[in-house]
């Protein structure tokens, strides 16, 4: 199963409209069949977000829209086991940006910024 996702998973980020939908559903299906798949499948699917970002520019930026939305939709499947993660994610975030405003250079987390391009 882990050798199924992981190949999902890099479909979905791969950027062909068709494939990243077709990729994005059966991910969905399988955190909605299989609980104990769904950490695992919330964890891939943000880390493989953030992946995919790492260059934003205008012809990307469109599959990145999509990528949240994505996102939005697995992590709206499961309130409680998404908020939990969630809380994780913020709190890491505000631990690197509390260790960048120390800093003499002030240095924006790219997470950060990747996020609010599209909300």
């Amino acid at each position: 199963m882990l050798q199924t996702l992981q190949i999902l998973f890099r479909l979905w980020a791969s950027g062909d409209q068709s494939l990243s939908l077709s990729a994005f559903l059966m991910i969905r299906e399988v955190a909605s069949l299989l609980p104990d798949c769904l950490d695992l499948c919330l964890t891939k699917s943000y880390n493989t977000y953030l992946a995919s970002t790492k260059l934003v520019n205008d012809r990307n930026i469109k599959h990145i829209c999509f990528l949240i939305n994505c996102l939005v939709e697995l992590y709206s499947l499961y309130v409680q086991k998404s908020y939990e993660r969630a809380v994780t994610s913020v709190e890491q975030l505000n631990a690197i940006l509390r260790q960048a405003s120390k800093t003499k250079e002030k240095v924006c987390h790219k997470a950060y910024i990747r996020t609010c391009m599209c909300t």
